[in-house]
This record gives C-alpha cells, structure tokens and sequence, in this order.
C-alpha cells in the first residue's frame, strides 16, 4: 500500500513538472509570436517607407527632365539673344544707318533689355560639357534636394548652393556618397562616375 501511495506521489509530481514545462513552452512560443509579429510590422513599415522614396525619387527624376528640357529651351534662347546683340552691335559701328539721336537712344535702350534677359539664363555651356541633374540627400533623409549642374562641376565647388538650402549642414564637415562609393570632392562629376539622375547622399 505505502509502495503504491509513493508511486501515485511520484507520477503526480512528475505530472505537475510536465505541466510547468509545458506551460513555460506555451509562455515561450506566445513571445516569440509577438516578437515575430511586431517584426512583420516594422518590415511593413519599412517596405511602406521604401515605397514613398521611391514615389518621391520617380517625381524628382520626372521634374529634373522638365528642367533640363526647359534650361536646353532657355540655352537656344541665350543664343539667338547673343546673336541679336551682336547685330545691334555691328548697326552701331554703321551709324551712318541711323536717322537721328531717337534711333540711337532706343537701340541702346534695346541692347540693354537684351543684356538683361541673358542674366536670366546664367549657364554657359563649353565644349563637351553638357546639363546633368543630381539629387542630394541626407543620410537621415531630413534633406532632399535637386541641383541642375554641369558635367564638369565638382562637390567642392556646388556645395555652398546647398549650405545655402540647408545652412546646418555648413557648420560640419562632410563626405558624400554615390552608390556606395566615396566621392573625391574635387574631382568632376564625370571623373566620379556621376551620371544625370544619380543620388548623391551626404552624411556629417
């Protein structure tokens, strides 16, 4: 009988531990779902986030295009100005074409109005050198910026147009970074690899 009641004891008590390991099993696998999934939802937060860059990347890039289609517009404009003040310049040397002192003043009058329109269109373009349109942004994403450059342009010398849209960024030096590559400051663009629509990231 007392055989018997020690043995009861002992599946009892090998019962109740089979419990608790069990329970603690069921404790286990009911955190390792939550952490699985809060994870699924920080990488669907993620994925969302990756999705609005994208967006964000495929209308800046759309935009850079207008620009560069319209500075090219303003480009041939620019030309045909220069052209046009040429001529006026060459009448001037002839003046002997002009009927009287009212000719002169408005030809002048109208060169000027000419000079004034090419200080609209600042970008001279020199043999082999051609519009390329970059996207700066930060490694922290608070900044994003497109810049209409040249080919031959430099980080160190268009840096400052930045500071100028983001001036905390002047106080601390940093290093940029295209494609995972460091970019030497001041080397040109096509030197680094650069082309038209490429993200530049700069980090403090």
């Amino acid at each position: 009988m007392m055989e018997l009641e020690q043995t009861i004891n002992q599946l009892e008590n090998q019962l109740k531990e089979e419990k608790n390991k069990n329970n603690n099993l069921m404790e286990k696998n009911n955190d390792l779902e939550t952490k699985i999934k809060e994870l699924q939802t920080k990488i669907n937060q993620q994925n969302n986030e990756i999705n609005i860059l994208n967006t964000k990347f495929k209308e800046e890039y759309n935009k850079n295009h207008i620009l560069i289609n319209e500075n090219s517009n303003l480009m041939k404009k620019n030309e045909e100005l220069q052209k046009r003040i040429n001529e006026q310049n060459n009448n001037l040397m002839n003046k002997n074409k002009l009927k009287d002192d009212n000719d002169i003043i408005k030809l002048y009058k109208r060169i000027d109005d000419l000079n004034e329109k090419l200080k609209r269109y600042p970008i001279i373009l020199e043999e082999n050198e051609k519009l390329i349109s970059i996207i700066f942004t930060s490694v922290d994403e608070k900044t994003h910026y497109s810049l209409i450059c040249k080919n031959t342009d430099t980080i160190n010398k268009i840096e400052k147009e930045l500071y100028k849209e983001y001036p905390d960024y002047s106080e601390t030096e940093n290093y940029f970074l295209c494609k995972g590559k460091t970019i030497n400051k001041f080397q040109t663009f096509e030197e680094n690899h650069i082309k038209n629509g490429d993200m530049i990231i700069y980090k403090k």
